[in-house]
């Protein structure tokens, strides 16, 4: 690890990591990306990919999006019915 961590820290991480929910991927997630990227182009406001990969798990999901970066998702709340979870 870049951090030098001890045996101590890195199994609190991995403690803590096991508590993490991972939502995992799939042909309809790629879908609902790519529907979301080609959206967001005819309105004329792309987004990052990597927003809209988060926004496709969480709509394939349907699970909210955690964020403090609300107006990037914005887009997504207001068209296709993602929730957010946050503060901008």
């Amino acid at each position: 690890m870049a951090r030098s961590w001890g045996r101590k820290s890195t199994d609190l991480l991995d403690a803590w990591l096991e508590t993490v929910p991972v939502i995992g991927y799939d042909e309809e997630v790629a879908r609902i990306w790519g529907r979301l990227s080609a959206a967001t182009r005819r309105a004329g406001r792309p987004r990052p990919v990597n927003d809209m990969w988060n926004a496709a798990c969480c709509l394939f999901e349907g699970r909210p999006l955690a964020t403090l970066n609300v107006k990037d998702y914005q887009d997504f709340v207001d068209h296709h019915g993602l929730v957010l979870l946050g503060a901008g």
